[in-house]
């Protein structure tokens, strides 16, 4: 699954007031209609062959070099379409003597006052459900990437083959379309006569619901992006509602939109958060308190703008065997926690992961938390800490040894320790 890029969904999401919450990703049932159609021919040597043909009308054998200087163009260049002309387009057909003939088709491409119309395939995606034209945003990426389909929440609508009335109904609608909403929709303004070739049922990738906390209205809100931007789906739009987040057995689920529609986004019980919280920090059971989390099922209070918070007490901390973990969780403000549908990967049998879930995480152990963040910035710059970060940081005394053996940076002590005593 590529990664979810929350900070580009966050920035849409503050234009109407909201905060990100949670993302999943979804399949988003779509035909692929293969047509054939007619449109003018565009090709952009078309204005220098038509210049070319026409000089040839009036003189069969041309002299080349005035040509070229006549159009403009090198006279490399004008040879170089002469044989295009003749070998490969067949507008000119050329005497032994040098001289040039116009064929039938030459005078139909470039002797009548429009251009000629050619037939052309193309390929276009459609709501799979109610062959409406998907959000103009789809048409206008340059990635988009279409997958077999496997998804049964949101079925295909039946098809049954050229003559199904709504293949037909789906063609009409093409022909009768203006000029604009043709390039809206990736056709060419002059496309007409349309016709049907194949049609394949797929899956549209990187179509994601997205959770957020809508400030204006204090509730939560489900809205669907593609390639982290928003769009509306016609067959996606009324399924929003259905889906939710629960843990079992500490793991986080998303039931990818099995459940009835609802106001809540969670289906939350303490004890599976317990469980959640006690395999992350690896944290006896018993060890987590009341007051180390909160979770709602609709916004309130403090957790108006998520559903699940981790509170980091002195109790949490010290229970902890994973203090390192617990300690980035808190300096950081939170951590995405990775949502799984419940499925796994039938190569290496590893979970499949669909989503992700933003958890934030306070805390009221400031002491060891600024120290933790000291360690990490000196780190960063200096590719490790020593002892000099400790005289600069905690001063002279012992204190800083009781503080890195609480914060469990065991391997940094001994490398300290190494440089002191053994090294030197």
């Amino acid at each position: 699954m590529r990664g979810f890029d929350v900070n580009e969904i966050q920035k849409h999401l503050s234009l109407s007031d909201k905060t990100f919450v949670a993302a999943v990703r979804v399949q988003c049932p779509i035909y692929v209609f293969h047509l054939s159609m007619l449109v003018k021919d565009s090709d952009p040597f078309y204005p220098v062959d038509w210049a070319i043909v026409h000089y040839i009308k009036t003189q069969p054998k041309p002299n080349v070099g005035y040509l070229a200087a006549l159009i403009g163009m090198n006279s490399n260049f004008v040879e170089w379409r002469l044989i295009h002309l003749t070998m490969n387009d067949s507008s000119l057909d050329r005497n032994l003597n040098g001289s040039y003939v116009i064929t039938p088709k030459g005078e139909r491409k470039y002797m009548d006052e429009e251009r000629e119309e050619i037939r052309k395939d193309k390929q276009i995606a459609l709501d799979g459900v109610t062959l409406d034209f998907l959000d103009e945003l789809i048409y206008k990426e340059s990635r988009v990437m279409i997958r077999p389909y496997k998804a049964e929440l949101n079925p295909h609508m039946p098809l049954l083959g050229d003559a199904d009335s709504h293949v037909v109904s789906l063609l009409m609608k093409l022909e009768e379309m203006d000029s604009s909403q043709k390039v809206k929709y990736g056709f060419e303004e002059s496309a007409h006569q349309f016709s049907l070739r194949g049609i394949e049922a797929k899956c549209l990738d990187d179509v994601e619901v997205v959770f957020s906390y809508d400030q204006k209205n204090s509730q939560w809100s489900r809205e669907l992006m593609f390639n982290n931007k928003p769009v509306s789906i016609p067959s996606m739009d009324n399924l929003l509602d259905q889906f939710i987040f629960y843990f079992r057995e500490g793991i986080l689920y998303t039931n990818e939109g099995y459940s009835d529609a609802t106001e809540e986004i969670t289906s939350f019980y303490d004890q599976d958060i317990r469980v959640f919280i006690s395999n992350r920090y690896e944290i006896r059971l018993r060890d987590i308190e009341d007051d180390c989390y909160s979770y709602t099922k609709k916004p309130n209070g403090s957790l108006r703008t998520s559903p699940l918070c981790i509170h980091v007490t002195p109790g949490l901390f010290e229970h902890a065997k994973n203090r390192r973990l617990l300690l980035s969780d808190a300096l950081n403000g939170g951590f995405l926690q990775m949502v799984t549908n419940g499925k796994k990967n039938k190569n290496d049998g590893k979970r499949i992961y669909k989503g992700v879930f933003e958890v934030p995480v306070t805390h009221s152990i400031e002491k060891e938390v600024d120290a933790f963040k000291a360690i990490s910035e000196w780190y960063e710059e200096n590719g490790g800490i020593d002892y000099q970060f400790v005289i600069e940081y905690f001063g002279e005394g012992s204190e800083w040894r009781e503080m890195l053996l609480r914060l469990h940076c065991y391997e940094e002590l001994e490398d300290i320790d190494n440089k002191r005593f053994i090294q030197e």
